[in-house]
Order: C-alpha cells, then structure tokens, then sequence
C-alpha cells in the first residue's frame, strides 16, 4: 500500500514537471515538422530531467535531507524554469533555518508562477523569518487580492499585524474577515481585546455589547465588561455589573467564582467567603476545577495570616467533603492543614490519603515526620518499616525509623537502620550528611569512640558548617576531655554560626572549664541561662562547677540546688550538694 500510493505520488508530480518542461524543449527545436531525431532528442531531455527530478524528490521523501537539497540544487541550475522544483527547494532551506536561500527560491517559484498560492506563502514565511515586514505585507496583500473569496488570509494578516502590535491594520483585517465569514463571537472578542490595547475603552464595550446582545446568557461577556469599567477606573459602573451578575446569574460556577475575586479585591471577607463556600459546593464544578481555583492560594500560604489559612482550611475541606473519594481533594487538604500548623489533622489525613493509595512518597514521609514531631515513635516505627517495603532504595523511611529507635535507646537497631539509610542516600547529600551525624550520636552511646568520630568526621567533611554537628561533636569530646583544642574551634565556630542557642553557649563554656578557662567558662554558660536557659537543670549544675573552681563554694551550692530544683536528680549531683564538694 506504501509503495502504490509513494510512487503514484511521484508520477503526478514527474508528470506535471514532464508536460511543463516538454513544451520548453519544443520550443528550442526548428519550427515546422519534427524530425525522427528531434523528435527522439527531446524524449531524451524528457527521461533525463525526469529521472533527475525523481531522483530529488525520493530523497526528499524518504528522509535525507542534505541528499535532496544538493540534488534539487543541480536540478534548477540545469532546468531554472521549473518553478515547482524552486519550490521544493526553498522549503528544503526553509527546514534547515537557511532563510536567505528559502527566500531567493521561493521568489523565483512565485515569478514562475504568479497564481500558486502554495509558493506565494512559503515566500511570505521566508520574509517574515527575516524581519522583512514591508516584503510580507506586500505578498499577504496579493495573495487576498487574488482569492478575494478565501477569509483565511485576512485572518492570518489580521494576526500577523496583532503579533507586531499594528493594531489598526488588524482591525481592518478583521472586519472584512467578518464580512466573508458572518458573525463570529471570537472575532468580536479579538476586536474588544485589541481597543482594549489601544485604550479604546468605548469602542470595546461596543464590541462587549454586541457579544451580550448575540448571547445574552453567557456570564462571561458581563465580567468583560466589568473588566473594562475596571480599566476605566468606573468603580460604581463595575459595582453594578457584579450587581447585575449576582443577580441573574447566581447559580453559573463562573460568575460565583468572578464575585468571590471582586469581594476579595474590596476586602469584603465575609461576602468572598459566602461565594467561594457556593463555588466549592457546586454540583456543575468538577474536583479538579475547584483545585484549580485553590492552588494559586497555596503560593502564599507561609506568609499567610491566621484568618487567611483558616479561610484555605474550610474551603479545602469542603471540597475534600463534597467528593472524599477524590485523592487529590485529599492531599489537597492535607497540605493545607500541614502548612497551616494544624499538625495533628494533618497527620489524620495524610494516614486516611495512604490507606487509598500507598504508591506515593511524599505522605509516607510527612506521616513519619509528624509522627515523629509529636514523639509517636512506634507509628513512626511503622509506617517508615512499610514505607521501606514499598520504596525499597529510597533512604529516608530507614532515617526516620532509625532515629525513632535512638529515641526509643535502642541503639543497635536505631545503627542497623541508619546503615542502610547511608547505604542509599549517596545521592542527597544533606540527608547523609544528617545520617552520620545520627550514627555518630548512636556510636557515641554505645562508647564506641573511634566510630563515633569518623561519623562526625566524614560528616564534616560534607558540610563543615553544619553547626549542630559541630557543637555535638565539640561537646563529646569536652566530655571525655580528648582533643579540647579540636573541640574548642568546633564549639565556636558553631557560635558564630547561631550566637544565640543556649546548647552551644553551654558547650563553649564547657570546654573552657575543661581547659581551666574558668572565668571564661562562667561568662559564656550565665549567658547561656540569659538567652532562654534559666529552666535548664544542665546549665545550672555547669554553673556550679564553674563556681566550685573559681573557690566560691556558696555560689557553687545555690546553683547545685538550683539544679536540682529543675529536675536533676542524678547521684552524681546529690553527692555534690551532700558533700559540698566537687570530685573530678
């Protein structure tokens, strides 16, 4: 079937090319009868430039571009009166962005033949590739002039000229289009759109009328023309549009929703959430549209204030409400309970969304977090153990289950979970970086030191100004009182980083204390207890120490049982109290 219909093709077009060029070698020959020979002759140039032209148009055909293009430039050097050959040509440099060559071949294709339309808007798209507006325009004019009955060419003129903002031409374009074509409601909405860009705002409410008077139903056209009095800064004309819309369109999705914007715009919050409520409960509006409508709400979501997120929360709910087998309706909700710090519904509706479909990551990992937040480590534990079955190479459901059994003190498995998020995250950088530092705090507790520092090493390593890591890091040293130079640059660098975190105020003061900084000590661990840590039984027990060591043995027990009025109740501290004395 292929090859009847490719070679029938090429015969019509040898065929026309054939006649055309016959007749051009007939006239070369001696007037009068033609001889056998002559006769023979030009049967001869016949095949020749057939077979030649043939041989163009197979490559064309069959996909080699380059092949065709040099075939059918040999091809117009031999036979230059062949306009369809020209033709051919132009678009085979049109098609490989050589513009200037497209241009000069489908020129000579339209001197060739004035009437072919088909080469007159090749040669038109090859001067409008250039920029050569003025040469354009002169074709587009003679190719209306010569189908006077064909609206296609005013149309495209007509959207030549609005691309290159020569709105008045494409006016007059448009309106002769209308004549050949009758009544067209989007040719009206072109001429409303193009006085609107001239700041022809009567002109475009004429047009709006006539859209109105056409189809008097249609709400759209009334929010038209509410824009336009917009534009017109005609705020009681607008307001009696919107009037006008509510009441005779009140049940038409499109207007609720153009009332609900305009009562947002005037800051009549009660009105806007009486509309949207309507819209979001309107049987005629899919799910996806009233997502649609929400999303670009959820831009601004972080910066939101209260009033505005609790607004998102209903709006979202009652979409999830009308249809709560919609998935995305109920991600949607989630969401915006999420990032409006309703973490506890949240974390209700991200479980509901993967009782329906498991198959996506993103709930899976804000269950676990939230899980987490809020200290339920065992669903944590869960829903990451299921999380790792379906997304088996994916490292963060082993993160989240791992540091939820190192709250647990279940180090060894809290270490065999951490290993395998390690084992995938080679990819996320900031995530191993997180992982090391967890194995590093899990080593530590099993005293296993040597390990524990190459964690915090390689995670260093990562990222050396991770200040957490750095203060963790300073501090198990300070405690086992090894490399306290290492520590100490560690522990300020992490201050310079966040000067105001208690934890690494106390951490710096602490390793002073254990280099014998005593004075210094004191200083950055009172300002620890300033900067949120007066309820913190840790620094105060510091505090008492430090105090102990500089030989203010009062200062030293009022702090100790500062400490443990706070909550500290270890015997180490009691003996401290007990005995007044402080054992290294």
């Amino acid at each position: 079937m292929f090859k009847f219909s490719f070679y029938c093709f090429i015969a019509s077009l040898i065929l026309l090319t054939g006649c055309r060029q016959s007749k051009e070698i007939a006239r070369e020959t001696h007037p009068g009868s033609i001889s056998s020979y002559n006769r023979n002759t030009v049967k001869h140039e016949r095949e020749k430039q057939d077979r030649a032209f043939f041989d163009a148009e197979i490559a064309r055909l069959t996909g080699k571009p380059k092949q065709s293009l040099n075939l059918y430039k040999n091809f117009v050097e031999t036979y230059p009166s062949n306009a369809t050959a020209h033709y051919l040509l132009a678009r085979l440099y049109f098609q490989q962005n050589m513009n200037k060559e497209a241009e000069s071949h489908a020129k000579k294709a339209c001197e060739l033949e004035e009437t072919n339309v088909y080469f007159r808007e090749l040669y038109t798209q090859t001067l409008l590739y250039q920029n050569k507006f003025k040469e354009a325009d002169a074709q587009y004019e003679l190719l209306i002039k010569s189908n006077p009955g064909n609206p296609d060419y005013l149309y495209r003129m007509a959207m030549y000229d609005i691309r290159n903002q020569r709105y008045d031409k494409a006016l007059i374009a448009l309106q002769e289009y209308e004549k050949l074509t009758g009544y067209n409601d989007e040719i009206v909405q072109q001429r409303k759109n193009l006085y609107v860009k001239q700041k022809k705002y009567s002109e475009a409410l004429k047009e709006v009328r006539i859209l109105k008077k056409n189809d008097p139903h249609n709400v759209e056209f009334a929010i038209m023309e509410a824009d336009i009095f917009e534009e017109m800064k005609l705020k009681d004309s607008v307001q009696a549009v919107y009037h006008e819309i509510e009441i005779n369109y009140s049940h038409e999705p499109l207007a609720l929703v153009a009332l609900a914007q305009y009562y947002l715009e005037k800051n009549e919050i009660a009105r806007y959430q009486q509309f949207m409520k309507a819209v979001m409960q309107n049987k005629n509006l899919s799910t996806e549209t009233k997502i649609a409508l929400i999303l670009p709400s959820l831009k601004t979501i972080d910066t939101d204030s209260l009033q505005d997120k609790e607004r998102l929360c209903e709006l979202t709910q009652s979409i999830y409400e009308e249809d709560p087998s919609n998935k995305d309706a109920l991600i949607l909700f989630s969401d915006v309970l999420f990032y409006s710090g309703k973490n506890e519904r949240a974390l209700k509706y991200y479980k509901e969304y993967i009782r329906i479909d498991s198959n996506k990551l993103n709930p899976f990992l804000q269950v676990m977090s939230l899980s987490f937040d809020a200290q339920q480590l065992d669903s944590t534990i869960y829903y990451g153990n299921l999380g790792k079955k379906l997304f088996e190479k994916n490292p963060l459901p082993y993160f989240y289950v791992g540091i939820a059994y190192s709250q647990l003190k279940k180090v060894d498995s809290s270490i065999h979970y951490l290993k395998q998020s390690l084992l995938y995250s080679d990819e996320q950088r900031g995530l191993k970086v997180q992982v090391l530092s967890s194995l590093g705090d899990a080593y530590n507790t099993l005293k296993n030191f040597s390990l524990s520092d190459s964690c915090f090493d390689a995670a260093l390593t990562l990222n050396d100004d991770d200040a957490g890591i750095l203060n963790n890091y300073a501090y198990y040293l300070s405690l086992r009182k090894e490399r306290l130079d290492k520590a100490e640059k560690m522990s300020k660098r992490s201050l310079e980083l966040q000067p105001d975190s208690k934890s690494f105020l106390d951490t710096y003061g602490w390793i002073l204390y254990q280099q014998g900084k005593f004075e210094q000590a004191r200083e950055f661990i009172e300002k620890a207890v300033h900067v949120s840590g007066e309820n913190d039984a840790t620094l105060y027990e510091h505090l008492g120490d430090v105090y102990f060591k500089l030989k203010n043995n009062e200062q030293a027990i009022y702090y100790w049982k500062q400490a443990q009025a706070k909550g500290e109740a270890s015997d180490t501290l009691l003996k401290k109290i007990n005995t007044q004395h402080l054992d290294d």
